[in-house]
Parts: structure tokens; C-alpha cells; sequence
């Protein structure tokens, strides 16, 4: 049997409780799925005005900026991991 390489992108998610993580098919998928942490998350955000800013930043598809923005106002952090895998 002749096996496939494939690459997978794995995200974590280190909160307060402890991480997460998850595997998407591609980095693009990745990176919204940062996107949608956080908008599920952005309540807990205190300061409105950057709340306003990290959601502008993911309705523009810049997932990676608003996971900087987060970082620095939550101390909670994201990274995406690519690995190969046979399939």
C-alpha cells in the first residue's frame, strides 16, 4: 500500500485554564479558527476600544495581527505548527 504525504497545520491555544490544541487542513483554516476563538472569547476583553480593534482586525482577515493584539491584553497565545503526515 502506497502512502500520501499530506501537511496538516496543528494549532494551540494557551489560556488560563490550560492549552488546546487542534488540526486543520490548511494554514489559512488555521488562522480563522484563531479568528473564532476569539470572537467567542472577546467579551472577556475589558478595554472596548481594543475590543473594537481585534474585531475589525479578524473581519479583515488578519487573524494573526488580532492574535498579537490579544496576546498582549489577555497573556493568552496562539501558534500553528505545520507537520507532515502520511495518510
Amino acid at each position: 500500500m502506497m502512502t500520501k504525504r499530506q501537511t496538516v497545520y496543528v494549532v494551540l491555544y494557551g489560556h488560563k485554564h490550560g492549552e488546546d490544541c487542534w488540526v486543520t487542513s490548511s494554514e489559512k483554516r488555521a488562522e480563522a479558527s484563531i479568528g473564532g476563538i476569539i470572537l467567542e472569547y472577546i467579551g472577556d476583553l475589558q478595554d472596548e476600544k481594543v475590543a473594537r480593534k481585534v474585531k475589525k482586525l479578524i473581519k479583515d482577515g488578519q487573524y494573526l495581527k488580532a492574535a498579537s493584539l490579544w496576546f498582549q491584553h489577555m497573556e493568552e497565545w496562539f501558534e500553528i505548527n505545520p507537520r507532515t503526515v502520511d495518510t
